[in-house]
């Protein structure tokens, strides 16, 4: 059994991606801080609270409620109520650098236990082994939480001891291994599914559909679990569905 997998990692796909793009055409650093319609197209978006772009077609992968808040004029406030009630898991990765050959012979292994503050890790030179130089390897922590909760609000150095001392305790890596640490924040990593939540998102999506150049993909913007080869499915479906439009 094997898969295709980017030589130095996921991350190459949006980098080659953003090159087929022009790298001159992308915006880094920025921030949508403001949507502008007229109540059947978005006409404009703000940029860091200063700069205005016209806009003609949009696909949006923002986060539902975050789109709702931005846009002007405002939303009907039962859809906006709506948007406020969704709810999104954040997710802290630890990333631990290791002098050590290798951990796992799996690329993931899963944590279902509540009494662990992570629900999995990952082992990258086991999806590549350019991922890691000759006789060193790395490993990966999903730690899940809540905007504002304990875990999201701890210090990166905190964080990171946490994590060493569930690991070693578990006897899959030892102190005297640990090269270096790295934590990264990702806010809005799941959408989390309530029992009432299609109810919800039926008429926000409803709504959304009112804007004639607006689209909607990506797994916060349509609020659902979905993958990465089911993003490059969607985009690749919103350009042809573009450059067949009369």
């Amino acid at each position: 059994l094997s898969f295709y997998y980017p030589k130095m990692g996921i991350g190459v796909i949006t980098e080659k991606l953003g090159e087929f793009c022009g790298e001159e055409n992308i915006l880094k650093s920025s921030k949508i801080t403001k949507l502008i319609h007229n109540e059947k197209c978005i006409l404009a978006a703000e940029i860091n609270n200063d700069r205005i772009i016209e806009l003609q077609e949009v696909v949006n992968t923002l986060p539902l409620n975050f789109l709702l808040q931005i846009m002007e004029p405002k939303p009907p406030d039962e859809i906006l109520s709506q948007a406020k009630s969704l709810r999104y898991r954040n997710m802290i990765l630890v990333a631990l650098l290791l002098n050590k050959e290798t951990v796992t012979k799996v690329a993931t292994v899963y944590f279902p236990d509540a009494a662990i503050p992570f629900t999995r890790i990952y082992e990258p030179k086991n999806r590549s082994m350019y991922m890691a130089p000759a006789g060193k390897t790395s490993l990966v922590v999903e730690i899940p939480c809540q905007h504002g909760d304990r875990v999201w609000g701890m210090e990166d150095k905190n964080l990171v001891q946490l994590v060493r001392s569930y690991l070693t305790q578990m006897g899959l890596i030892k102190e005297i291994e640990i090269i270096d640490a790295l934590v990264y924040r990702l806010a809005y990593a799941y959408p989390v599914l309530g029992i009432d939540y299609e109810e919800k998102i039926h008429k926000i999506i409803t709504y959304l559909k009112g804007f004639n150049n607006l689209n909607l993909t990506g797994r916060n913007a349509k609020f659902t679990y979905s993958w990465v080869h089911d993003m490059m499915k969607s985009g690749k479906e919103i350009i042809q569905e573009y450059e067949h439009a009369p």
